[in-house]
């Protein structure tokens, strides 16, 4: 598996990318800087599903939190709105710094069919 890493307010998250091609949607990703790293390591960062579509200068394109789900070893996955208030958001435990920006390429249905929304 193959995980974007990030520190924000320190705080350690992991994404996972789902396949290579989403992978190489992201022209500041490069295979030969994917390092390998213990269980102890992957087991330090918090793994989020949180994402929101941006554009390429990094502007929201769409406002709307999307969990991303995918059934063990897929390439694949469906991407489920988190229909609710920020209120609700925060009352659910999930964290606004685990919220990963994602390109165009990877929002699009060949990636993320749209799934059940998650109501509070």
């Amino acid at each position: 598996d193959i995980y974007i890493v990030k520190l924000k307010n320190n705080k350690k998250f992991k994404r996972l990318i789902l396949n290579p091609a989403i992978f190489n949607s992201y022209g500041h990703l490069s295979w030969n800087k994917v390092k390998t790293v213990s269980q102890a390591v992957q087991d330090a960062y918090t793994e989020s599903t949180l994402v929101i579509e941006v554009n390429p200068n990094g502007s929201v394109f769409d406002p709307k939190v999307y969990s991303v789900t995918s059934a063990i070893n897929a390439d694949v996955g469906v991407k489920h709105w988190v229909n609710m208030t920020a209120a609700q958001f925060a009352a659910k435990g999930y964290d606004w710094d685990s919220i990963y920006h994602i390109n165009h390429t990877e929002a699009g249905k060949n990636f993320y069919p749209q799934g059940s929304d998650i109501t509070p």
